[in-house]
């Protein structure tokens, strides 16, 4: 981080490793079935191979990543950037969420009295924060404590 002026992380492998079999061992099943003249195999096939195109897509460099800059991280998913700056986060730590630990980063309360859509947001599930859907191929543990020296240095 010394002297950088952005990190990028791409995902994890492993987690493009056990879609790709998964989606491979679903279209394999469809082909299966669809050789013995069942209907639904076409429709395995079907969505199994538009999710393997998917899966590729996203796996190819600039895919989706997740940027660490001056400003603050920004989010690329399926084309599309979202940008967090450092003055809007309190704070990263790595926690439990629907059975599996991720990042995640709680607004500070400017932002939620400035931002009126993420105020509506909070009052609908009640919380000051979000989660970093990927882990980006380091552990929860690990991403945090980069992305707070992060925002440590350039939240001015």
């Amino acid at each position: 981080m010394e002297n950088q002026e952005k990190e990028i992380f791409y995902p994890g492998k492993k987690r493009s490793y056990l879609l790709v079999t998964l989606a491979s061992t679903a279209l394999l099943s469809g082909i299966f079935l669809a050789s013995f003249g069942a209907k639904e195999g076409w429709g395995i096939i079907t969505i199994s191979f538009l999710g393997l195109i998917s899966i590729v897509k996203e796996n190819i460099k600039g895919g989706s990543f997740l940027e660490l800059n001056k400003k603050g991280f920004n989010m690329h998913f399926a084309k599309k950037d979202h940008l967090i700056k450092w003055t809007d986060i309190d704070k990263f730590m790595p926690e439990k969420n629907v059975g599996s630990k991720m990042v995640s980063y709680y607004f500070t309360s400017n932002y939620i009295k400035q931002n009126k859509n993420t105020k509506k947001n909070i009052f609908k599930i009640g919380e000051k924060k979000g989660f970093l859907i990927e882990n980006f191929g380091k552990s929860p543990e690990e991403l945090a404590e980069i992305m707070n020296q992060w925002k440590n240095k350039f939240n001015k």
